[in-house]
């Protein structure tokens, strides 16, 4: 879990985060819940607002900030999401695309 935890510490986009949110992210057996606020991301045990359900971390690492990445895996059902697909992709865009955050 820390190797998940670290990957969205790291790819996390502060000025970009405009939303306040706690979201779990499902990484194969993984699950970390997350909440965004104020421009801050922190490690959590609230209850989440949705899930975002990925087949493995490198579909994850490949989505974080990558629209074209992330609906390539929602089409080819190795990315869903238990809420709404416009904040879905909301919180993902508050990640950097790989190698820039």
């Amino acid at each position: 879990m820390q190797e998940l935890i670290d990957l969205l510490s790291n790819r996390f986009a502060a000025g970009e985060a405009s939303l306040d949110a706690t979201v779990q992210f499902a990484v194969g057996d993984e699950t970390v819940n997350i909440v965004i606020h104020q421009g801050q991301l922190s490690v959590s045990s609230q209850a989440p607002d949705f899930t975002l359900y990925f087949a493995d971390q490198h579909t994850l690492s490949a989505v974080l900030g990558d629209m074209q990445q992330a609906l390539i895996a929602f089409r080819e059902q190795r990315f869903r999401s238990s809420g709404y697909i416009l904040w879905t992709f909301q919180v993902l865009g508050v990640f950097s695309p790989q190698g820039t955050g």
